[in-house]
């Protein structure tokens, strides 16, 4: 019995592999929630020191993203993603030098999407969770060691178009550390 339950579970397993596919992608990402944090962030320093103390953060990249998804159906997917986005902060004192920092975020996720509507042109919703490490090195001031913080990372995709079969673009709509808008490229296998 045991080894009819083992034949059966292997060759459901098998033909699971062989009906997946694969996409690969890359985007690029504007209005990530980091780029929203750090702005609000710049205007609370300047209001709670009364102006005293002033932060201004530059965002020199959006979220590069790349990523794979298996499709457990044809509309149902299941993949993971790595997304990096760097910015530079300078904080400024009525009596003290300037100060820079680069931060840099590298971030993971599990990534789920569910597609509407599924042919040559691709409806799709999705939300991808992981976690995201940031690193914020001194640039200039010797006494200040580098931190690094982990935090929870998300994107909801409240709505997502794909153009092509094989090869494909793509648009994203949503929120979080990927950005409102995501465009990128994919490729079907």
């Amino acid at each position: 019995m045991k080894k009819i339950f083992l034949v059966t579970l292997l060759m459901s397993c098998f033909t699971l592999v062989r009906a997946q596919k694969i996409e690969v992608y890359g985007a690029y990402g504007l209005g990530s929630a980091q780029e929203i944090v750090d702005g609000l962030s710049d205007m609370a320093t300047s209001l709670g020191s009364a102006g005293l103390v002033g932060s201004s953060t530059d965002h020199r990249y959006g979220p590069i993203m790349v990523g794979i998804n298996y499709y457990l159906t044809p509309r149902l997917s299941a993949g993971v993603l790595y997304s990096n986005t760097s910015s530079r902060s300078v904080i400024s004192g009525a009596n003290t030098a300037d100060s820079y920092y680069k931060n840099t975020y590298n971030v993971f996720m599990a990534r789920t999407d569910y597609r509407y509507v599924n042919k040559i042109i691709q409806l799709y919703s999705g939300i991808s969770v992981g976690t995201s490490f940031t690193k914020t090195k001194p640039d200039n001031v010797s006494n200040t060691k580098t931190a690094s913080t982990t935090d929870i990372a998300y994107q909801i995709n409240a709505f997502g178009i794909r153009a092509g079969r094989k090869i494909g673009a793509f648009a994203e709509l949503g929120f979080g550390y990927n950005g409102i808008i995501n465009l990128g490229v994919s490729a079907k296998f």
